[in-house]
Formats: C-alpha cells, sequence, structure tokens
C-alpha cells in the first residue's frame, strides 16, 4: 500500500465558466440515504486498543502481558485517572508501538485476545426518564462515550458549557450509509436516546439534523417542542459537524452522531459499552457495497480479510470517507469511534497529488463552502509559515476536501491544511507549557 494521503478520485462537478464568475459553486456530491443491512463480522482472533493521549499527555498501559481483563477494566491511565476500558473480556497478549487509525502520532495500543463477545450488560441499568442527571454522566464518563466526528473527545466533557446540541440522523460523506440505516433499524430507540440528552444535557436548544429527504423520519424523533427539526441539504458537505451547526446560528453549537446517541443511551438504559463500531465498506467510486457491523478494536488486517479485499503494492486504504478519511501506512491500525466507513483503492485508480506550484486556476475557491483563499493558506502552509496560513482563514476551514478534489495542479490541499493545524495546535501547548513553567506571566 502506499502511503501517500488520501483518495479524493470521487467526481465532483467543477463548476462551469458562467457559476464561477457569478461565484455559484455546482459539485454534485449527493448524499446516500437509503438503509442497509449490516453485517456481524464477529470476533477477530485479537483485538488493539490505541491508547493516545489526554489533553496533551501520553496515556500510558493499566494492564501487564498476561494479565485477564474483564468488561469494563481499565487499559490505560495518567496518574489516578483511568482511560479505555475493555468491552471485552479477555488476557492481554502484547502492550506495543501502534499507528493511529486516525493520522495522530503513533502511541501504546493494548492488544487483547478476546474470550467471547459481551452478552451480558456491564453496568446496572438506568431509568432514562427518571435517573438523576449526575448519574447518567457519570454513566457515560465511566463508560467512555466518545464522539464519533472527534474520537479523543468524552460526550460529558463535550456538553460541558454547550448551549446547543445536534443529534445529526444522516451520514456525513457520500456513499457512507450508516446513519440512515441506524434510523430505520432503530428508529423508536433514536427517538428515546434524543430524549434522554434532551432531557440530561442541559442545552438551552437541541436540534435532530436530518437531510431534507429525511425529514419525515427524523421528526419522529422531536421528543418536545424544545427539539426542533433541522434540515440540511442532501448534499456533501452540508452535513459536516461545522456546517451543521452552522445552520443553527451558533457556531459552538455540538453536533452529535446518531450512533453516539444509541451508545449514550445503551450505556444507560442496558448497561453496555460500545462493543462494536458500525461502517460502509465504500469502493473507489463512492458507491456504497456493504454496511458491517465491526468489534470495537478489530485491526485493519483481519477487516481486510473479512472482507476479501485483495491488497496490492500501489493500492490505498482509506479509513473514512472517500472526502476526509486517512489513508493508512499499516494494517496494524484498528478501528476505533471515529471510522465510518472503508475505501479500497486500487492502485490503477489513484490519483497521485503532486508538488508542483499552484497555477492560481481559482477553482478551489470556487468549491470552497466558506470561499476561503485556499490556494493562499496551501502555499503558506506548504513553506511552514502557519500564521500567514492563519490570517487567510485557516481556522475557518472545515476540512472538506473539496478543494483537493478539483485542484488542477493535483496539490494535496487538505493535507497542507491538517498539517498546519497540528503545528499551529502543537506550538500554542508547547507556549502554554511554558508560560505554566514561569508561573503563568
Amino acid at each position: 500500500m502506499t502511503s501517500a494521503g488520501l483518495n479524493l478520485s470521487v467526481k465532483i462537478g467543477k463548476p462551469r465558466l458562467w457559476q464561477r464568475l457569478c461565484g455559484v459553486a455546482d459539485f454534485s456530491c449527493p448524499l446516500s440515504v437509503s438503509p442497509l443491512a449490516f453485517r456481524d463480522l464477529g470476533l477477530p482472533p485479537m483485538l488493539s486498543f490505541f491508547l493516545g493521549r489526554s489533553q496533551g499527555q501520553v496515556i500510558g498501559p493499566a494492564v501487564l502481558v498476561g494479565d485477564e481483563v474483564s468488561p469494563g477494566q481499565a487499559l490505560g491511565k495518567i496518574d489516578d485517572k483511568s482511560f479505555r476500558p475493555s468491552p471485552v473480556a479477555g488476557v492481554i497478549r502484547a502492550v506495543r508501538e501502534c499507528p493511529d487509525i486516525q493520522a495522530g502520532p503513533g502511541g501504546t495500543a493494548v492488544l487483547i485476545e478476546p474470550a467471547s463477545a459481551v452478552t451480558a450488560p456491564v453496568f446496572a441499568a438506568l431509568d432514562a426518564k427518571s435517573a438523576a442527571v449526575e448519574a447518567v454522566m457519570e454513566r457515560w464518563r465511566v463508560a467512555a462515550i466518545r464522539l464519533g466526528n472527534r474520537p479523543r473527545s468524552l460526550l460529558v466533557d463535550a456538553l460541558s458549557g454547550t448551549a446547543s446540541l445536534v443529534v445529526l440522523v444522516s451520514d456525513q460523506e457520500p456513499g457512507v450509509r450508516v446513519a440512515a440505516s441506524l434510523l430505520a433499524e432503530r428508529g423508536d430507540d433514536a427517538r428515546r436516546a434524543v430524549a434522554l440528552l434532551a432531557r440530561v444535557s442541559g442545552v438551552q436548544k437541541l436540534w435532530v439534523g436530518a437531510a431534507a429527504t429525511q425529514s419525515e423520519a427524523a421528526g419522529r424523533l422531536c421528543p418536545s417542542s424544545a427539539t426542533g427539526l433541522l434540515t440540511l441539504p442532501a448534499r456533501y458537505p452540508h452535513t459536516l459537524a461545522p456546517m451543521v451547526a452552522a445552520r443553527t446560528g451558533d457556531a459552538q453549537a455540538l453536533v452529535v452522531s446518531l450512533e453516539t446517541a444509541l451508545a449514550a443511551y445503551d450505556a444507560v438504559v442496558h448497561g453496555r459499552l460500545q462493543e462494536h463500531k458500525l461502517l460502509t465498506l465504500v469502493n473507489s467510486r463512492g458507491a456504497s457495497i456493504e454496511n458491517l457491523q465491526v468489534a470495537m478494536g478489530t485491526r485493519l488486517s483481519d477487516l481486510v480479510a473479512a472482507c476479501n479485499l485483495r491488497l496490492h503494492s500501489g493500492d490505498k486504504l482509506v479509513a473514512g470517507g472517500l472526502m476526509g478519511g486517512t489513508s493508512q501506512y499499516s494494517l496494524e491500525a484498528a478501528v476505533d469511534e471515529g471510522v465510518d466507513a472503508l475505501v479500497h483503492v486500487p492502485g490503477e485508480e489513484v490519483v497521485p497529488f503532486t508538488d508542483e506550484p499552484c497555477i492560481n486556476c481559482g477553482a478551489c475557491i470556487d468549491v470552497c463552502p466558506l470561499r476561503l483563499q485556499v490556494q493562499n493558506i496551501g502555499r503558506y502552509s506548504e513553506f511552514g509559515k502557519f500564521s500567514e496560513a492563519r490570517a487567510y482563514g485557516l481556522d475557518a476551514c472545515i476540512e472538506c476536501g473539496l478543494c483537493a478534489s478539483v485542484c488542477t495542479a493535483r496539490r494535496p490541499l487538505l493535507q497542507l491544511i491538517r498539517m498546519a493545524k497540528r503545528e499551529l495546535a502543537q506550538q500554542a501547548a508547547a507556549d502554554e507549557a511554558v508560560r505554566e513553567a514561569s508561573g503563568g506571566d
């Protein structure tokens, strides 16, 4: 496999001349809203749980090779804080360095040989209608319910100080059909999950966000007049979290996927951890092939084997959707809460990026939902001038990837943008550490 970049070969219609002159972007990227049954892949012979970092600190292992673990037992720790509860019973077979499937810096992973699937609740059940808010919040913290679109963030932490909340029942990328299928299969539970979030979250306003083609089914999830239906265009990138939040009138609104909402509901009502991740197998042209129910922590090597994918030199394996997913350089990476699709791109279909200079065609600006001067952001990022990139709207970028998909020079614009954001964040963290060390001066 190649390790270079994302696959952006999905067909995006470039604006015609008259549309470009009038400032109208026209990209053909409809979302998939029809349900698709899930195939359960069962338990693989080994599960891998990436520990990563918390607030800049490396999470260390809380277990040793040979230990027997039970469901709910913490696999990681920082001082006296516990992280990453095991969703299965099993034996620790290895603690080693592993790549991050989300393209972050590598870190420690705990490998478990699972004994069996969890069939009994891990926690005592709570009444969704009457359980104390504090008890529900503590359950979500102990169960480590994470946000799908921000898999390193806990739901309870994200809810703190949030005034507006959107439960998104549409998928965010073309070809992905997880949310659409969950809405069809667990509609009643989805309604109860929204009601639980509305009661516990403490937000001033809660919406159910859905593509226009799903508005009738989504409307049935609104439990009261305090919950509104937020209708979205059924086209990418209108269901990306920043675009959804902007439609509420509160750019800081928290967007929670339907799968996250259901995981939170299951933790409360059924006392269960999130044992599985649902994802769509998508081909290189953006068409969904099948929906999969995958054990959390399944390594890509086992996932590839279960899907009968034949990988050859030069192929790409993308974790995530065609537009925003990340090409993997190792099959040792494992599925986490942020993976909603898997894409195999044969080598002959890979559209290579280049290091050619920008030709100032303006296609990236035309297709950008925010009309950012992407070409300048990319140029400054390429040469390490990240503050200058920020001056052109780097922080406003929603990372939809449309700019890279239409770039005439095939420049890796999305990767350059993400690199600049990461470098600036690391610099800010380093500056804060220096300030704290010097007494805050």
